[in-house]
């Protein structure tokens, strides 16, 4: 009898100390691109990998085992490690939708930089944004979206948005804050033109693909050697098409005695290629008070 019970308690104890190797790959929910660098662990240890750059993963594990997916700006998954035989594990992003400066969200791609140029007065310019997910291991979810455009004389316009998403986080409903430093220097038709707007406003995002944007402009005017002060209402609203990647907008900023507008278009170039998933096209045309800007712009996504 105490023989049976010791043969048992082996039999036991091998079972559960059975190894498998789990294998598969990991893509993206929404745009099923493949994830790399994503984060495999077996819970509980510190047994563990990451996927590769067409997000395959490779691990020895326990059989009885749960394998705990993570990777910045998605959703953490848990699967048992039996059911990890060459399947394809989809991950979530936490914050899928779109920002109005930085179309094609995943936020796990946290860097891009570009180039943007107005075909009238200004075509040489440089854009780069940075979008932080984390910080200490606490959501953070702020971004900074900076760009410079000038003819390298006499024409400058410099940009610096600052965002905070998510501050109210619903399923339908998301509400962010932006705060936008612009800064243009102008001569037109012989005449000195300086601008320096302070814009506040809030995002509030619906069901992750329309952005309703309004906020007050505090503007800082000087033509003519006169200077002057000026407060406008500004309101924009947004819209992503996710089965093309196309993001159409439009914006109006209403002041005493003026109204500009913008018109944008941004389309990512493509859902499945790697190299062309990263890039997007955009354009947007501008009609302030004093001059118009036809801006062209490409960005990449560098993560």
């Amino acid at each position: 009898m105490k023989l049976l019970i010791l043969i048992s308690l082996l039999l036991s104890f091998i079972t559960t100390q059975a190894q498998l190797t789990i294998h598969g790959y990991i893509i993206d929910t929404e745009t099923k691109e493949p994830i790399p660098g994503a984060t495999i662990v077996e819970k509980g240890k510190t047994n563990g990998t990451t996927s590769d750059i067409d997000g395959k993963y490779r691990l020895a594990v326990d059989s009885n085992s749960v394998i705990h997916f993570t990777f910045i700006g998605f959703k953490d998954l848990l699967v048992p490690a039996k059911n990890l035989n060459g399947e394809t594990v989809e991950m979530t992003s936490e914050f899928p939708g779109d920002d109005i400066f930085i179309p094609h969200y995943s936020y796990s791609r946290t860097k891009s930089v570009g180039f943007l140029g107005d075909a009238n007065r200004m075509p040489y310019g440089f854009l780069f944004h940075y979008f932080k997910p984390y910080f200490f291991r606490r959501y953070f979810g702020a971004s900074l979206h900076t760009w410079i455009k000038t003819d390298l004389k006499s024409n400058s316009d410099f940009l610096v948005q600052l965002s905070k998403h998510e501050i109210i986080n619903l399923n339908s409903y998301k509400l962010g804050a932006i705060i936008i430093f612009h800064n243009r220097d102008l001569l037109i038709n012989n005449e000195k033109l300086h601008y320096r707007d302070i814009l506040i406003k809030t995002n509030n995002k619906l069901y992750n693909v329309i952005n309703l944007e309004a906020g007050v402009n505090f503007r800082q005017q000087t033509k003519s050697g006169i200077k002057f002060d000026s407060t406008g209402i500004n309101i924009g609203l947004y819209r992503y098409f996710r089965w093309s990647l196309t993001h159409l907008g439009i914006a109006i900023n209403t002041f005493k005695d003026q109204i500009e507008y913008s018109l944008s278009c941004y389309q990512t170039l493509s859902k499945n290629n790697l190299f062309l998933n990263r890039l997007q096209f955009g354009f947007i045309y501008i009609s302030y008070h004093d001059y118009k800007e036809s801006v062209i712009s490409l960005r990449y996504y560098l993560d």
